[in-house]
């Protein structure tokens, strides 16, 4: 049962996107797989830049109000006290289900079609899905790849040696063109 829990996110966010883009396809005129295809992968760009921009602005900020120190501490400044912790590497559900409602309804209310926020939030998903099986795997895994090792060793010298860079977990992409490489 701890697996559903944890590792609900490699289930649930498929099974979600799948039932939500069939539901789409039979409420709405669809012309094909063409444009969704698009969308998603659109989405999966998104989800790239949204990790980047989220670690490095939001999980690394430093408010004063009590409140949002202590919402920062559970989602991001646990996790870089203890880094080896299974519990505080994933994503909490908690976390992740209400803000992928908020932002599907926020999508849907822009682009007014069913199927362009399921397209968009399966490619967001993916992404997110990518997201915690490398920063999984990062840091409890003893596979090695390339890719891996160049991201362990980049998100580590994040971790332990300077915090201030080094923001992109499943690509250093972002933190190339925004200046924040590992020098």
């Amino acid at each position: 049962m701890k697996f559903l829990g944890r590792y609900y996110c490699f289930w649930f966010f498929p099974a979600l996107g799948i039932l939500l883009m069939s539901l789409a396809m039979a409420r709405e005129e669809a012309a094909g797989w063409a444009f969704p295809a698009v969308l998603s992968f659109v989405g999966l760009l998104l989800w790239s830049f949204s990790e980047y921009v989220l670690h490095r602005f939001l999980f690394h900020w430093r408010p004063r109000a009590p409140f949002v120190k202590r919402l920062l501490a559970q989602l991001h400044f646990s996790h870089h006290a203890d880094p080896r912790n299974s519990e505080k590497i994933l994503i909490r559900p908690i976390y992740s289900i209400p803000v992928s409602g908020v932002l599907g309804m926020l999508l849907y209310f822009l682009l007014g079609s069913l199927i362009s926020m399921s397209a968009l939030m399966m490619g967001l998903w993916l992404g997110f899905i990518y997201y915690e099986f490398v920063h999984y795997h990062v840091h409890l895994s003893s596979r090695t790849s390339l890719f891996l090792n160049r991201q362990r060793r980049n998100h580590f010298y994040h971790h332990f040696v300077n915090d201030t860079c080094c923001y992109g977990v499943t690509s250093p992409v972002w933190d190339l063109i925004l200046g924040t490489r590992r020098r």
